[in-house]
């Protein structure tokens, strides 16, 4: 009788009317459907069309039962991993979002439902018109669970990615242990959560406890994390300042001690000239003047040509970077011409870890060239209204490959340190949509460009 029904809802709609089937099944498929949009707004990522369809039409297959649904969100997990985002994303981030995305909804259904036992259902009898108000009220309710979902997202969506950022990937095994919370809740729901306790009052207090220690449960750690990474940047750009402050100070002192021995280079040229001995001024010229004005031009013409970078923090430690390969014996290009400040959409802690990793895998490659050498340049490409980082660095391969950096492979350019420097640059940049990371390789040369799209504050929300 109900061949063109899924297996698994037989028994669940054999006592009901078609209009009734009808209105069930679309509602299951406005679930799916409700579910990967709150999954694409929360990471603010798309994904193929194509697996989008097959998503909801899967959910629509068969989440009634406990298997049913299991069985979606491991496959669901899976695909959206390996097809959806290729292994850009975490399996982490993609397990917590999708089963979060689930839990919330529940929540918010099962919110509505107890208001409404509690201020009409349980006061209000309808008489002849209860059918009609039973039949109605589970879509009315699941509307208004749904137009909750989307005008709350806004307000927790922040929450939600610094959870993501500092807790499920740092911790995932908390994170997994909050999966499991909101699962545990997904398949309690409803009447079965009525069927647990002896009346209507327990199940609401449970209900309620239960949401609010899983809403504390992700804000808490979320909030103390955050603070503790707020601690550490500052630590880390009070550090820069020092540095900055500190390279300044030797440069002071060194062009103090620089201005008092010329005048006793030019007591000694003085007698070599009144002499006229020639040896003696090429001798002192060679073995003091060069080497001691090779050593302040080049830390002041590193200073100088940062002088157009307008953020303090990543002056300085552009400027500790460059003396660090300096002093290593590489050869250090710099190109920013004109005054540059970083876009504000992006933290510049971010902004600073970034150019720290890229510096040191370039410092750590370049060693191994047969002449070392790194290039860097920062600025603004007006026509396509982007800032653009860019360093290149000798390589003592003709040619890298670059599938060592895409994410698909596990091997790493240079060493443990470089891999673990490549995922944490990957971990930044999946944060800010709107940056490009490109690569390339050609003639003993890599360089690598972060292409910062500018956006106003309102569109990247």
């Amino acid at each position: 009788m109900f061949y063109f029904i899924p297996l698994t809802y037989r028994s669940f709609f054999q006592y009901m009317t078609p209009i009734e089937i009808f209105l069930n099944l679309l509602m299951i498929f406005t679930f799916g459907y409700v579910y990967i949009v709150l999954f694409k707004k929360i990471l603010n990522k798309t994904f193929p069309i194509l697996l989008q369809i097959f998503l909801i039409l899967f959910y629509l297959q068969g989440t009634t039962s406990t298997v049913g649904l299991l069985i979606y969100i491991t496959i669901a997990i899976i695909l959206l991993y390996y097809w959806g985002f290729t292994r850009t994303l975490s399996f982490n981030t993609i397990s917590f979002t999708l089963i979060f995305v689930i839990s919330y909804v529940t929540f918010l259904n099962a919110s509505v439902e107890i208001l409404w036992y509690w201020l009409i259902g349980k006061w209000v009898h309808f008489k002849s018109y209860a059918t009609i108000v039973s039949l109605i009220f589970p879509y009315f309710r699941i509307t208004v669970a749904i137009i909750l979902a989307f005008l709350l997202l806004k307000h927790i969506r922040p929450v939600l990615v610094n959870y993501i950022e500092f807790v499920v990937n740092s911790f995932p095994l908390y994170g997994w242990i909050i999966n499991f919370m909101g699962i545990i809740f997904r398949l309690n729901s409803g009447q079965k959560t009525y069927s647990l306790f002896s009346s209507p009052l327990q199940a609401t207090l449970a209900t309620i406890a239960f949401i609010i220690v899983y809403g504390m449960a992700i804000y808490i750690p979320t909030k103390l994390l955050q603070n503790k990474s707020a601690i550490q940047n500052q630590r880390l750009e009070l550090e820069n300042l020092s540095q900055y402050t500190s390279h300044i100070e030797t440069m002071y002192d060194e062009l103090r001690r620089f201005r008092h021995d010329y005048k006793n280079i030019l007591l000694s040229l003085n007698d070599a000239v009144e002499n006229r001995d020639i040896d003696q001024v090429s001798d002192i010229f060679k073995r003091v003047v060069i080497p001691t004005n090779v050593n302040v031009e080049t830390r002041t013409s590193v200073l100088g040509k940062l002088t157009e970078v307008k953020n303090l923090e990543i002056k300085s430690l552009i400027y500790s970077k460059t003396m660090e390969a300096i002093n290593k014996g590489i050869r250090v290009e710099i190109e920013i011409e004109k005054p540059i400040k970083l876009d504000t959409n992006i933290q510049i802690t971010d902004m600073l870890r970034t150019i720290s990793i890229l510096f040191d895998n370039a410092i750590n490659a370049t060693l191994k060239a047969k002449q070392p050498q790194i290039n860097l340049s920062f600025f603004e490409d007006d026509d396509k209204n982007t800032q653009v980082f860019q360093i290149g660095n000798s390589t003592q391969e003709e040619h890298i490959n670059l599938s060592k950096l895409s994410g698909r492979f596990n091997g790493v350019l240079t060493n443990s340190r470089h891999g673990l420097g490549l995922r944490n640059l990957r971990s930044i940049l999946a944060r800010y949509p709107f940056i490009q990371n490109n690569r390339s390789s050609k003639d003993y040369w890599f360089e690598q460009q972060i292409v910062i799209y500018k956006v106003s504050q309102t569109k990247k929300k």
